[in-house]
């Protein structure tokens, strides 16, 4: 197991204070998966006081000193570290109403969620495993740690987790733990919309999204308003874009779901011009106009939606072919010199443009001005 420099300094430096130190949770799962890590967290037996303390000297911020965590920046690498804990009770079915520091290790690892994000690394004591996290880890396997109806039923936001880690990783979900998802979706109702669309986000530009939506469309159903059936076309064929995706998956017409979802107008809109423009099939010249109307971000968007070969839009693009008023050989001032009415110059422009693209004319400005005065 390789870490960073600064993981292994920040472990020396709790452990000469006198405490323990592990990396746990999603940088251990990713490290045994050979998975790029960005995200690092350490557990220790001191209360966050004394990890303050501890890194004297460096840049310390109280992330979250109400649950027992602290960001310690390390040779530029921030990296969270957290206090043994036992969480309390959950009354709004998304966070403990009070946390109670621990100094055992395995009281911090049974309240996580499932046994993958509870494997404990030490690079002087090795694995520290007690839920067989590593064995599921290999197998592919997601499962959570105890009762998983308590374990959703505590957080139900743990249910879009395990979907999003499905579609993340390409692992299937013990059976146990999937029907415990089914049983508990209704605490799904509780969860603000910032955070379902953050995980829905996830799952659905992930590597393995086609396979998790069949899996567990029923669930993506209980929080999509307007979910399709099945996608248009296979998830994992079409780009990793958050609104390609989405289109895909929400029946036509349905991107307001995403509004009530608190998405961001960009994509609402993005999947709504998808939906309006999926019967696109248009040659050179509809494509040009599709630049000229759309802009060749939102083109992009829709070949790759449509799984459409870009090699004509590239083409298009490279030989700066004319799609725009700003690409002609005229402008405005050249047809107000001809006399016309300034009313009238817009109207004369957007037919030239017409011309130059449709192959009419050709985009040189002797050939526009006299196609303009034929016009007046």
């Amino acid at each position: 197991m390789r870490f960073p420099k600064a993981i292994e300094k920040a472990e020396q430096i709790l452990t000469r204070f006198g405490g323990e130190a592990y990396i746990v949770g999603g940088c251990v799962r990713d490290a045994l998966l050979d998975r790029p890590c960005h995200d690092y967290d350490l557990t220790t037996n001191l209360p966050p006081e004394h990890v303050i303390e501890a890194f004297t000297g460096y840049t310390v911020i109280p992330t979250g000193l109400r649950h027992g965590t602290v960001t310690v920046h390390i040779d530029g690498l921030p990296i969270d570290i957290t206090t043994y804990r036992i969480d309390g009770t959950y009354t709004d079915g998304r966070h403990p109403v009070h946390v109670r520091f621990s100094t055992s290790l395995e009281d911090d690892l049974r309240r996580r969620d499932f046994t993958m994000n509870a494997v404990c690394y030490s690079t002087v004591r090795g694995f520290v495993d007690p839920f067989g996290g590593v064995d599921d880890i290999r197998a592919g396997i997601i499962r959570c740690i105890g009762d998983p109806l308590e374990r959703f039923s505590e957080d139900a936001l743990r249910i879009l987790r395990a979907i999003r880690f499905a579609a993340q990783l390409g692992f299937s979900v013990e059976p146990a733990t999937e029907r415990a998802m089914y049983e508990t979706a209704d605490g799904l109702a509780r969860i603000s919309a910032e955070r379902i669309l953050s995980e829905l986000s996830g799952a659905l530009t992930a590597p393995y999204a086609d396979a998790a939506f069949t899996a567990f469309h029923k669930l993506f159903k209980t929080v999509l308003l307007g979910c399709a059936a099945q996608p248009v076309r296979p998830l994992d064929s079409l780009p990793a874009d958050k609104a390609v995706r989405f289109a895909a998956v929400l029946k036509n017409g349905a991107s307001d779901s995403l509004a009530q979802l608190k998405s961001d107008r960009r994509t609402v809109e993005d999947v709504h011009f998808l939906h309006a423009y999926s019967c696109f099939s248009g040659g050179r010249i509809e494509l040009k106009k599709l630049l000229a109307a759309q802009g060749e971000r939102r083109t992009r968007l829709l070949l790759g939606y449509l799984g459409t070969n870009t090699s004509v839009l590239d083409d298009v693009l490279a030989n700066k072919e004319c799609f725009s008023l700003r690409m002609l050989a005229v402008n405005g001032r050249d047809i107000a010199a001809l006399g016309v009415a300034p009313q009238r110059i817009g109207s004369i422009l957007h037919a030239l443009l017409d011309d130059v693209m449709e192959g009419r004319a050709a985009n040189e400005k002797n050939v526009l001005l006299q196609r303009a005065a034929e016009k007046t």
